[in-house]
């Protein structure tokens, strides 16, 4: 009998988490670490939207946005493209919103630092022979959430996907978002993302769409639906794919509100009995019209997870 599981929809990242948990880390710890392993690996998956979904044992559910955001921030509007120019993919570039929110997530749990997930992450990305990731990764499990703001990285993020790119980056869209955490909506037996109702994939810059769920031996469950981006354009310092996600300014048409968070497809949800117990979570890593799902259940009277 099973009293702990992770389950992804990439292969290889289940016997990682499944070693957090064996050793008694929490299902956060276990879900974050296999995913800074799969961002280790893979160019397209640090970057992309990722949204988190976090419910204790009778308590409610908790959940963390990651979404891309629209870049601009108090910079002064550009004159915008027209319809004859050919727009650069500098301006298709959205602001990632995935560190703010994973480390927000470490931070709520105690017991779990955002350092003892990405260093897994790192070492994948040793074996894999890119030290530009594992630079990248490094600077995360040190500065979380504000990484994106480091001098060094500002300047070449900006010197790559700034105005003199073509780009609308901005150094306020660099500083961490704070809308990012709230509780999950929710009805008597069900919880779930409040953005969670996004049709499939429409846009064809949100690359594969990606889950990982886990239940630990306290009944901790986390699902996090995450996308793993084409590698169209590299952060070039870091060989790192970025979000082509943003909407161009174009001229005369009133542009995309700067900061505001750009759709993506993401279902979680966690189901509880009528006597409020955490029963099963269901990730749909395509969102709801995209034709698949992965589920781990926990039953209340045996602790038995499958």
């Amino acid at each position: 009998m099973k009293r702990f599981e992770l389950r992804s929809t990439l292969p290889g990242l289940d016997e990682i988490g499944e070693a957090v948990l064996r050793k008694g880390g929490s299902a956060l710890r276990a879900v974050l670490s296999s995913f800074f392993v799969a961002a280790g690996e893979r160019s397209g998956v640090l970057f992309g939207p990722v949204s988190l979904l976090v419910a204790g044992l009778g308590s409610g559910a908790r959940v963390y946005d990651g979404r891309a955001r629209q870049p601009g921030l108090g910079a002064k509007r550009p004159r915008g493209f027209t319809d004859t120019e050919t727009i650069p993919a500098a301006a298709r570039v959205a602001i990632p919103g995935t560190l703010g929110a994973l480390a927000l997530a470490c931070a709520y749990d105690q017991g779990t630092s955002l350092l003892s997930c990405v260093r897994p992450g790192v070492a994948a990305a040793t074996r894999s022979g890119s030290g530009q990731r594992a630079d990248m990764l490094e600077l995360v499990a040190s500065h979380g959430g504000a990484t994106l703001s480091q001098a060094a990285v500002q300047r070449a993020w900006l010197g790559q996907f700034g105005p003199t790119a073509g780009g609308n980056s901005a150094v306020a869209d660099l500083v961490p978002a704070t809308n990012i955490d709230g509780s999950a909506a929710s009805d008597a037996e069900l919880s779930g993302l409040p953005w969670g109702q996004d049709e499939g994939d429409s846009a064809p810059g949100l690359g594969s769409g990606h889950a990982l769920i886990a239940v630990d031996a306290q009944g901790q469950l986390v699902a996090l639906a995450f996308r793993e981006l084409p590698d169209d354009l590299l952060f070039e310092p870091y060989g790192m794919a970025v979000p082509l996600l943003a909407e161009p300014v174009r001229r005369g048409v009133s542009r995309y509100a700067p900061g505001s968070i750009l759709p993506t497809p993401a279902a979680l949800e966690v189901e509880r009995d009528a006597g409020g117990a955490l029963v099963r979570v269901t990730a749909y890593p395509r969102g709801r019209d995209g034709g698949s799902l992965i589920q781990l259940g926990r039953d209340p009277r045996t602790k038995s997870v499958g």
